[in-house]
């Protein structure tokens, strides 16, 4: 966090077995938010939101309608003081809102 803005970025893999180098899709990106509630969370929050997106995008171009795999994240937050000063559910709804509201698609 600096200047009130975050950065985020993930790797999305085929498989969890990181021992050899498989095809992967790399995303790195600023998220900007207000100076008295801007916290890390938010920005790990917006990597889900990039990621969950960029797989309906796939799913939609394949036209992929169900699929017996999973999603599963690993968020390497560590915000201490956060619920201190901000609390996510009114801070960050629209990103949460916006996460709902992929998931269900």
């Amino acid at each position: 966090m600096k200047d009130d803005i975050g950065a985020h970025g993930w790797n999305m893999r085929p498989d969890l077995d990181l021992t050899h180098d498989l095809t992967s899709i790399e995303s790195a990106v600023q998220t900007d938010g207000h100076q008295d509630t801007i916290s890390s969370l938010r920005t790990a929050s917006a990597a889900v939101l990039a990621a969950l997106y960029l797989i309906r995008a796939i799913c939609n171009f394949y036209d992929i309608k169900t699929s017996p795999s999973y999603i599963q994240y690993h968020l390497d937050n560590k915000e201490a003081s956060f619920f201190d000063t901000a609390n996510p559910i009114t801070t960050d709804y629209d990103i949460w809102a916006a996460i709902r509201d992929a998931t269900s698609k």
